[in-house]
This record gives C-alpha cells, sequence and structure tokens, in this order.
C-alpha cells in the first residue's frame, strides 16, 4: 500500500480560503467614478482614463460581464456627507440590497482607490462603509488590489487606504496649498490658477512666473482706455466690442 500523504491544515486552510475568494463574476459589479472637483472633472483627462477606462478594463479582465458606472458624484468633493452624493447612496442600496441590478445582487463594488469612496475626516463614514461591505460579504475592488470582507488583515489594510488617503488630504491643505500661496505672494509666482489676460506664464517647473504678452497687453490697456473714455458704462464697451468682433489672439 502506497505511503499516504499528510497535508498540514495550514495549506488546506489556505487552500479553502482562495476557492472561497473567487469572485462571482456571473454578478453585476459597480464601478463608482468620482473626482473631487468640476475642475479636476472636465481638465483632469488622464483621471478620466485611470479611473473609467483602465479600471473598467480591470473588471473585465476579472470576468466581469455587467458593469454598472455610477459617475453622478463626478465633480464633488469626498468629504461631502452620503446624504450630499447620490451616486454613493445609489452604491449602498445596491450593496445592502435594497436596489438590485437585473435582478441580482451586487457581486463586487469597484474605485480607482479608496479615496473615491471617501475622505473622511471624521473617520466614521469610511468604517461604516467598512462593515457594511463585511454584513453584505461584498470585496471592494481598486486598481492595485481586491479586498475581501471576510478577511480581517484585508479590511484592516483597507482602512489604512482610507487613513491615507486623509493623510494625503491634510497634507494638500495644510502644506501644498499655503506654501502655493506663499510662493505667489512672495516672488509674484504662478501658483497653478487661472492666467489673468495680458500674461503668459514662463520658466521652469520649480519657477514659475508671469511675463506680459505684449499682444495681450496692448488690448488689455485698450480696453481700460476705452472703459474710462466712456465714463465706466460696460453696457455701451460690451456693444462696442461686439461690433468691432474684438477677441485675443
Amino acid at each position: 500500500m502506497k505511503p499516504r500523504m499528510i497535508i498540514p491544515a495550514s495549506i488546506t486552510e489556505s487552500f479553502d480560503r482562495e476557492i472561497e475568494r473567487e469572485l462571482d463574476t456571473s454578478r453585476p459589479v459597480v464601478q463608482y467614478i468620482r473626482r473631487s472637483t468640476e475642475n479636476q472633472r472636465l481638465r483632469n483627462q488622464m483621471s478620466l482614463v485611470q479611473q473609467d477606462e483602465k479600471l473598467g478594463e480591470k473588471l473585465v479582465g476579472k470576468g466581469f460581464g455587467r458593469i454598472e458606472k455610477i459617475d453622478t458624484d463626478d465633480g464633488k468633493s469626498g468629504q461631502r456627507l452620503l446624504e450630499d452624493r447620490a451616486g454613493l447612496q445609489y452604491v449602498y442600496d445596491l450593496l445592502e440590497g435594497r436596489t438590485l441590478i437585473d435582478g441580482q445582487r451586487i457581486a463586487a463594488i469597484g474605485a480607482y482607490d479608496a479615496s473615491r469612496m471617501w475622505r473622511d475626516t471624521t473617520h466614521v463614514w469610511y468604517n461604516d462603509f467598512i462593515q457594511k461591505l463585511i454584513a453584505n460579504n461584498v470585496p471592494f475592488i481598486t486598481w492595485r488590489r481586491t479586498y475581501w470582507p471576510q478577511d480581517s488583515r484585508d479590511m484592516d489594510a483597507l482602512r489604512r487606504e482610507f487613513e491615507y488617503a486623509l493623510k494625503s488630504l491634510e497634507t494638500i491643505t495644510e502644506r501644498a496649498i499655503p506654501a502655493r500661496f506663499l510662493a505667489v505672494e512672495e516672488n509674484s509666482s504662478f501658483g497653478g490658477h487661472a492666467i489673468p489676460p495680458g500674461f503668459i506664464i514662463a520658466g521652469l517647473q520649480t519657477d514659475k512666473h508671469y511675463v506680459v504678452y505684449e499682444e495681450h497687453r496692448k488690448l488689455v490697456v485698450y480696453l481700460f482706455e476705452r472703459f474710462k473714455a466712456l465714463g465706466g458704462n460696460i453696457p455701451r464697451l460690451l456693444r462696442e466690442l461686439l461690433h468691432e468682433g474684438f477677441s485675443f489672439p
């Protein structure tokens, strides 16, 4: 009789865990898309590609055939409460089974990273989200990894991701923005805001500053001179400009 090979319990437990971790791709997956501001939504095309197309491709690659994309909150801050984000409320309804897709509960929730869901300064909302994932046994899929709700290590890792998202926000609001304003005040530097007419931006990445653009400068001077000559009559000035076909080159 051949000797029977005994497999350690730790290995079988690990194998069972891997079987349990297979995503149920026969059911729909939610993809939540959100960028913080209207300006980012309109101008940050790379973010659009990363969050929408690439994450969508990743979900398809995992075998999902039905992806419910929710971008209602695009352009809203991750600090907004649940009642202020209709898209996130819809995600929660799907997560808790109050709403179904094609008669089915969702198999998972996807977002490019944890910060897309919450940048929560109270630490209450993201912890509540984690508890809902656990209670409803719904995995959370990001660009970097999948977080499994029945694995406490994964949920701890996801909690750290939310904490990191908050830390990144604090770095921006407490350091980066004040530093930018200080540079603008002390050096007349460009801080990344809208460029006023009559100027262009010159210099290296670390020393960007305003430079007068002569073709625009002439027109700006003309506008102020006509405004003064017309006694501050803006409607009349606008009619003149419209009649002349005034525009900046």
